[in-house]
């Protein structure tokens, strides 16, 4: 018994040192194939107040971007929008983008919708606020 008990603490010893590495830097969980978590650079998180009157820019392009979210905090609908018209106008003046409901509504950009352009916000009524994350 005692035999087995010694194995299976080993067995779980190595299991817990297995680890796969991201540029050779930190340990990236993993699950068979897949790594999860592999963003090359910390999160940056901003708040941005965001007015009812033109179009406010959320997130400059950045072709690194790997995930993005964004999170209405305010008490009033904001909408974002992630291309300018032909005329060079954000679409989100026109509230014509992605509604983020008041008091939490979010919006999220990962690898299934990666999109790595400017986005731009618009709120609805009242001024309001979108906290915004964005790793790459």
């Amino acid at each position: 018994m005692g035999g087995l008990v010694g194995a299976v603490f080993m067995f779980l010893a190595l299991l817990g040192s297995a680890h796969l590495y991201n540029n050779g830097q930190s340990p990236v969980p993993s699950f068979g194939d897949q790594d999860f978590n592999r963003f090359d650079a910390v999160a940056t998180r901003t708040a941005i107040t965001v007015p009812t009157t033109g179009s406010t820019q959320l997130l400059p392009a950045n072709h690194a971007r790997r995930y993005a979210i964004f999170s209405n905090t305010g008490a009033n609908p904001v909408c974002i929008a992630m291309a300018t018209s032909t005329g060079g106008t954000p679409i989100a003046s026109n509230c014509t983008g992605i509604m983020l409901a008041a008091n939490g509504g979010q919006y999220t950009i990962d690898a299934n919708n990666l999109y790595t352009g400017a986005v731009h916000g618009m709120a609805s009524g009242t001024a309001s606020v979108v906290a915004v994350t964005e790793a790459q």
